[in-house]
């Protein structure tokens, strides 16, 4: 067996069977399906008896690390194939994953999510584009499509059984979905295993369909990342993480926290509108690919959108600093 494809899945059963129908599908034959079931309360059980995979109910709701990391103890594979229970996978990703691997040093894989979302709505196509915009141009790929980075994350993302084991699986501390998937990468990273990315690996995914839950996420997730950032003295190559999308985050929210000051020194409303411009210009790529992409409507709402994306990043990026310094001290 060559690969193991590797799904935790909590209360998931609507997004798990369009990823099930998906994988029935791949033209690639050679790997196993195994579900994780993290003690969901839905019809997560009933719904993978109808499906050829290996299946495993967990006694209590522990996490996507350790039910990631269980899926690998009960894993045949060579390589695993990691993945969310809200992806769904094209026809050839396995195929296209086996030849990339057949001609490069990978020790690690990672794809990127598709431009256009499995689910509808405006939230779904936004982040669907701000990703395509802050990961997939971003990199600038090799003569080969690839390109090195520091950070892994399962869209799907792919890793030798050895490496797997050398770094000891995901943490388990991290009990919630909040980055176990890029501490996994920064330890392989750091312990010398080569991470590629490639954007000939595309995936779709269900995204949170509400701002409120979109954001939710975004912020606990910021909160977690500058606490990792700050142990580790460095950035994402890709990403809200990376040095360019931090620069013109931290753009925007000083021109925020201008525009808040304001109130009481009327004068810094000028700095505040000149960074706010200076945010606008800086994002000009995102806002030309949502207007080329879905019209000026959308682009509109796309500028207001990740202008309020940038002040929430501030603030959890400086909650999650002071907080960090805190508990260092």
């Amino acid at each position: 067996m060559k690969y193991s494809v590797i799904i935790p899945s909590y209360n998931a059963a609507a997004t798990l069977e369009p990823l099930l129908n998906s994988l029935k599908k791949q033209t690639l034959s050679d790997y196993e399906v195994i579900v994780v079931d993290d003690a969901s309360t839905d019809d997560t059980e009933n719904l993978v008896a109808r499906y050829p995979v290996k299946y495993e109910r967990l006694q209590r709701n522990a996490g996507p690390a350790i039910a990631r990391n269980r899926g690998a103890e009960l894993a045949k594979g060579e390589w695993f194939v990691f993945t969310d229970a809200d992806t769904v996978f094209e026809p050839d990703t396995m195929q296209t994953i086996d030849e990339i691997l057949e001609g490069s040093d990978a020790a690690a894989l990672c794809g990127s999510y598709s431009g256009n979302p499995a689910n509808s709505g405006f939230m779904p196509r936004y982040k669907a584009l701000w990703e395509q915009y802050a990961i997939d141009m971003t990199f600038q790929t090799d003569e080969r499509d690839l390109y090195v980075t520091n950070s892994w994350f399962p869209r799907p993302g792919v890793v030798s059984r050895a490496a797997y084991q050398a770094v000891g699986g995901f943490n388990a501390r991290f009990r919630g979905a909040d980055l176990e998937d890029m501490e996994f990468g920064y330890r392989l990273y750091e312990a010398g295993y080569r991470i590629y990315f490639t954007p000939h690996v595309h995936i779709k995914h269900h995204y949170p369909e509400s701002f409120i839950d979109e954001q939710s996420r975004f912020l606990r997730r910021c909160v977690v990342w500058i606490r990792m950032a700050a142990r580790r003295k460095k950035l994402d190559m890709a990403g809200d993480g990376s040095p360019k999308l931090v620069k013109k985050h931290l753009c925007g929210f000083i021109s925020f926290c201008l525009a808040v000051c304001s109130v009481f020194y009327h004068p810094l409303i000028a700095l505040a509108l000149i960074g706010l411009a200076l945010h606008t210009f800086l994002h000009r790529r995102f806002l030309a690919l949502a207007f080329r992409e879905e019209g000026f409507r959308f682009a509109a709402l796309s500028f207001a959108t990740y202008w309020i994306h940038t002040v929430f990043a501030g603030i959890a990026g400086a909650y999650g600093l002071v907080t960090y310094l805190l508990g260092k001290r």
